[in-house]
């Protein structure tokens, strides 16, 4: 089993992602560039209010996704309903969400369930980390579509990678992972490196701490990178050229077909 992650830490890497992303946003001079599929900037900055619905989620008011694959529709529902504004009005509407979400937040232990979309139970602490990756990812993609710099701190991206682990499970695609029966031991870089262990059976996946376990693969990632991969802003290959993720063991070729068998959060 996975350590559940330290509630301070899931909480001050969703709090550094939310300022660096409404510094951002609050600064965009081209609110309709394109950032991420067929969302432009105010749209990105607009589906961020969405935060209310977690803190709601903490309070032990149910999801308004009641499945996986309804997240994308109620995602585009709530984008939708605030495109109007514009960025700077977004930014602070963003900012007041996340501190309202981080208030909630600190009253909540990192192991205590919460209900999430689709029904699931998860740590708190997770729900925390999904949304430190929310402002970090999408803060990069506005950070692309302005051809901004853009920090993805890697302290916050092991936080967020241990906190996304419980969740990894209910995230398999059933068709690409069908028939997988493989050990993947996953370390992202840093001092202390941060790492699991993932075992798919016959395509089902269970998540360990490492402990010595036997791997068929063995990864070393930047944890920026590795991150951008999970979220489907990346493909594994460039960063494999450029020394940014490394495949070791029996069978290092897997590398490669690790990200493919989720689907993206």
């Amino acid at each position: 089993m996975i350590q559940t992650l330290d509630q301070g830490r899931a909480i001050s890497a969703a709090e550094r992602g939310a300022r660096q992303f409404c510094a951002l946003l609050e600064r965009a001079d081209r609110p309709d560039a394109l950032a991420v599929g067929t969302w432009r900037v105010r749209d990105v900055g607009a589906h961020l209010t969405g935060v209310t619905a977690y803190t709601a989620m903490l309070r032990g008011v149910p999801s308004p996704a009641r499945s996986l694959d309804g997240i994308a529709a109620w995602n585009a529902a709530n984008a939708a309903s605030a495109a109007h504004l514009d960025c700077a009005s977004l930014a602070a509407r963003v900012r007041d969400d996340y501190a309202g979400f981080l208030g909630e937040a600190r009253r909540h232990p990192a192991d205590e369930l919460i209900g999430w979309h689709a029904g699931l139970q998860l740590p708190a602490a997770t729900v925390c980390a999904i949304l430190a990756g929310e402002a970090y990812i999408h803060g990069w993609d506005i950070a692309r579509a302005l051809r901004a710099p853009w920090r993805l701190d890697p302290r916050d991206m092991r936080t967020i990678f241990t906190g996304l682990l419980p969740v990894l499970p209910h995230y398999v695609d059933p068709q690409r992972a069908a028939g997988c029966t493989a050990t993947f031991d996953l370390r992202l870089r840093g001092d202390p490196p941060t790492g699991a262990v993932l075992s798919f059976t016959g395509g089902r996946l269970t998540v360990q701490a490492p402990a010595g376990q036997h791997a068929h693969c063995r990864i070393s990632a930047d944890p920026g990178t590795y991150l951008l991969i999970t979220y489907g802003r990346s493909g594994p290959l460039i960063p494999a050229l450029t020394g940014k993720i490394t495949a070791s063991g029996r069978q290092p070729w897997l590398g490669v077909k690790l990200p493919q068998m989720f689907r993206n959060p």
